[in-house]
């Protein structure tokens, strides 16, 4: 163990001597009254990071209290033989477990379910902290992407949402309240009703509905592709009701964009109209899911 560690998450203890209590015939010295006062150790681990093995590990959410979570951020490229898809994402849990630190010994236990294994650090620095993986020995490097969120965004203007269904949660939240869907680009698209509301509520909470239908215009995509034949023509009506928690929240950087991840509760359903034949179909997402708002640059829009 060493000191750096030590003194970076050391913890401190308030020492309240009483005075010495002397009663008639009785000299008998009353002993102190110690009062701890326990610095949070796992606060350490409070942010966002990728370790040296992202592509199995993910990217590890984690709050003050050691609660982990691996989350996945992947894209999803349009299939399609007409280019009029832009390509999506989605944000899927991989992995659930917590990390306590004793501070004293530096040793760090990680429990996922039921199992507990025990290892030890070897570095403990403000942005990089380096352990032992549990059983097979190998140095893990974490590097801290994020912090942690108190507090959410005041708005989401140019934030494009990520969630594991991209075309009924993937919308692009404009100013003025105006919500846009970003699956198809926009050449194609007729845009009937674009709106939202997002409301920060306290601490890392916020609500979030939105109400968006359009059209995918079948002369539109015709003009965009070339292809003569394109025959589709549907509408989608698509109302959101959400409940956002906000996690982490991860700056711009040389290659990364400015980008928030966090937990959504509620429900969204999508209503599908085909032009051609009047019939529709609908379906409804509800429950809790993972989700991440990206910040969408001008150029790429």
């Amino acid at each position: 163990m060493t000191n750096k560690i030590l003194r970076f998450v050391q913890l401190f203890a308030c020492v309240v001597l009483t005075a010495v209590a002397v009663s008639c015939g009785d000299d008998e010295e009353q002993a102190p009254i110690i009062d701890p006062i326990e610095k949070n150790p796992n606060a350490v681990f409070a942010g966002q990071w990728t370790t040296n093995d992202f592509m199995k590990d993910g990217i590890w959410i984690i709050d003050p209290n050691g609660q982990a979570k691996s989350v996945f951020k992947r894209v999803v490229w349009s299939m399609g033989s007409l280019d009029i898809y832009r390509d999506s994402s989605f944000v899927e849990l991989n992995n659930e477990f917590s990390m306590n630190l004793n501070p004293k010994t530096g040793a760090l236990d990680i429990t996922q379910g039921d199992s507990v294994t025990t290892t030890q650090m070897v570095s403990l620095e403000d942005n990089r902290i380096t352990f032992e993986y549990p059983t097979t020995r190998d140095t893990v490097v974490m590097k801290k992407k994020g912090e942690y969120c108190t507090t959410a965004p005041a708005n989401i203007e140019d934030f494009y949402m990520s969630a594991n269904r991209f075309k009924m949660h993937g919308m692009l939240f404009r100013s003025n309240q105006r919500a846009l869907e970003f699956f198809y680009i926009f050449d194609v698209v007729d845009n009937l009703i674009s709106e939202y509301t997002y409301t920060p509520r306290e601490g890392n909470k916020a609500h979030l509905s939105y109400h968006v239908k359009y059209r995918l215009n079948p002369e539109k995509v015709r003009l965009v592709t070339g292809n003569s034949n394109y025959k589709t023509d549907v509408t989608f009506d698509i109302t959101g009701e959400l409940d956002l928690t906000f996690l982490t929240h991860e700056e711009e950087g040389k290659n990364t964009d400015e980008c928030y991840i966090g937990e959504m509760e509620g429900e969204v359903t999508g209503v599908s109209i085909n032009n051609r034949t009047g019939k529709e179909s609908s379906s409804t997402v509800t429950g809790k899911r993972l989700f991440a708002l990206t910040k969408i640059d001008e150029n790429d829009l």
